[in-house]
């Protein structure tokens, strides 16, 4: 195989446009959300308990005159912005992305690419479209606080379009055939592994916001979604409340999607599936093998 065949067979498969096009969406999505957010920090309002509205990261200082100055906390909304599980499971996806598009021979073999980190992987990207679709969105229609053209753009692409496009994907036309764990063994034995990262996102989040909180912070800009406002009161429910629910519900997410996924994986293993990454492993290998012996005979 030569190097122009092996990239005419890769061109034009779909699932090269497909990696491609959620490739850039998802790199679309993070940015602009993370410059938009410092572009209009001013315009971020939050909703006291008493009702009224105040700037999210306004912060006030007075001048040598006795005058009021209003600045605005840029580090720490970008912080913020990095402390969403949203965000942080979007660049894992991101990620993915890369890697499967310019390593297709690598998917469900090994690295971030590999049967299980793609487990892994749709697994919490699902927990963020869920939570977004169940709890966040609904609380944020009730506070009134309303998105922009652009932000609806971002919002949709980070938490629905994007998530669904790699659960799609991964489950139904990665090649996997490599996975070997079966339902009952990985709920029994493996997939307790999964709750690692989410446990240390939390306990991070927590301490963080009271660290913050103890500075004079409120609680939106001191933690990253509603449900940790452990300070607040929240739809008639104090934040503790609602902390203790979104740990059982993420929980149970969590166990359940990653032993669903594990039955479809598992279901859909067999090498009658595996299609872009096993064929362009081969023509990758075949033609590193060529060009050794090329150049052996040159060296000769």
């Amino acid at each position: 195989m030569t190097e122009k065949n092996y990239f005419v067979r890769y061109i034009k498969d779909w699932r090269t446009w497909y990696k491609l096009f959620f490739m850039l969406l998802c790199a679309t999505c993070l940015i602009f959300s993370l410059v938009d957010g410092i572009v209009n920090i001013s315009g971020y309002e939050t909703k006291l308990d008493n009702g009224e509205m105040i700037k999210t990261w306004a912060i006030q200082t007075q001048d040598a005159n006795g005058n009021w100055i209003t600045h605005y906390d840029y580090s720490g909304n970008v912080v913020q912005y990095f402390s969403f599980f949203t965000n942080q499971s979007n660049i894992l996806v991101l990620a993915w992305w890369i890697i499967a598009l310019f390593f297709p021979w690598k998917e469900g073999k090994k690295g971030l690419v590999g049967t299980r980190m793609t487990l892994y992987t749709i697994t919490y990207i699902s927990v963020t479209m869920l939570i977004y679709c169940g709890m966040i969105l609904p609380q944020k229609i009730s506070s009134g606080g309303g998105y922009t053209g652009g932000e609806w753009f971002a919002s949709i692409g980070l938490h629905v379009v994007g998530p669904l496009a790699i659960i799609i994907y991964a489950l139904f036309f990665m090649n996997k055939y490599v996975f070997h764990s079966t339902k009952n063994e990985w709920l029994k034995k493996k997939s307790w592994q999964i709750i690692d990262y989410p446990a240390i996102y939390g306990i991070y989040i927590l301490i963080r916001g009271q660290l913050r909180y103890s500075s004079g912070h409120t609680d939106p800009q001191s933690y990253p979604y509603f449900f940790f406002w452990i300070h607040s009161d929240v739809w008639g429910l104090p934040g503790g409340a609602w902390c203790v629910i979104a740990i059982i519900i993420i929980f149970l997410l969590l166990i359940g999607l990653s032993t669903l996924y594990a039955f479809v994986f598992n279901k859909f293993r067999n090498e009658l599936r595996s299609y872009q990454s096993d064929e362009l492993s081969r023509g990758y290998l075949a033609l590193k093998a060529e060009k050794k012996v090329a150049k052996e005979l040159k060296i000769k």
